[in-house]
């Protein structure tokens, strides 16, 4: 398939039948696999990505016996082409075949031995097509390694990830232990999340519990994961000003008081009584 050509005024030339192959499904390389895979070791894993969005037949055999005998070819090649082309796996919509086969998960396992929570990907798969746009590269990623350990760490070292995936990771693994109680499900925790991080992390914590697939119904957590997009954030509705105009000059006491506040606001699902404050307020600068 990737020589098929097509010239400036739309005519295809394929030498090498490549449009047939794409009809029938059949995934392979040009001419011996042995020799195209040496050519680019990379191409073991850009096998496994045509194969999962294109193929309709089993794998040849012979080709699955080449890339197990250059494998190691892949140590060869730049961590960053390699997680490259891992970002446009994750991204493929049945990236769960890629683990259900045997013959590929050896391999690939066998590549990335980091992703195995890769049963994780069955619960996802189960889930509606609304949900399941949801999950993006990184989600995927984090779904595949994360759990209540830093190992995540030593894969983003490993492959030079972006910031935003190592926070991202790391989000969901500080969080980890929080998603196996009940308590988290709620629409008030949910919403005091949101308000002390973003609606991007706690939507990230709820659509990764859905992989875990043994707290609580999925029906609760797609109508939390509804609840955050449309939440609205709350703000609090004491300043340092305004401690200021009552009495508070010591920036370090203002501070810790202020924060003390917002505490007891938070706690309080958001609300606080603002006279029986004050009357707080100038009592504690009475003394």
């Amino acid at each position: 398939m990737g020589a098929i050509y097509a010239d400036i005024e739309g005519r295809i030339f394929d030498p090498h039948k490549g449009r047939l192959d794409l009809q029938e499904g059949k995934i392979k390389f040009i001419g011996l696999p042995e020799e195209r895979i040496q050519e680019d070791y990379l191409r073991i894993l850009r096998y496994f990505r045509f194969f999962n969005q294109y193929s309709k037949t089993d794998h040849d055999q012979e080709t699955l016996k080449s890339i197990k005998k250059h494998i190691n070819g892949l140590n060869k090649i730049s961590n960053e082409r390699i997680f490259d082309e891992l970002k446009k796996i994750l991204l493929l919509r049945n990236i769960y075949s890629l683990f259900s086969q045997e013959s590929s998960k050896e391999i690939i396992l066998n590549i990335f031995p980091q992703l195995k929570y890769f049963k994780r990907l069955k619960a996802i798969n189960n889930l509606n097509s609304k949900i399941k746009e949801k999950y993006d590269m990184t989600l995927i990623l984090a779904t595949l390694i994360v759990d209540e350990s830093n190992n995540y760490e030593y894969f983003c070292h490993k492959y030079k990830t972006s910031n935003n995936i190592k926070i991202k990771l790391k989000n969901i693994s500080k969080n980890y232990e929080s998603l196996k109680s009940k308590k988290f499900y709620n629409e008030n925790n949910i919403k005091k999340l949101i308000y002390l991080s973003s609606k991007e992390e706690v939507i990230d914590l709820l659509l990764f519990s859905l992989s875990l697939n043994n707290i609580v119904k999925i029906s609760i957590v797609e109508n939390l994961i509804n609840f955050a997009s449309d939440c609205v954030i709350p703000e609090f509705p004491i300043s340092g000003e305004y401690l200021k105009e009552r009495g508070y000059t010591d920036g370090i006491n203002l501070g810790k008081k202020l924060k003390s506040l917002e505490k007891t606001w938070i706690e309080n699902n958001f609300f606080i009584e603002l006279n029986q404050t004050n009357k707080s307020l100038n009592k504690d600068n009475k003394n």
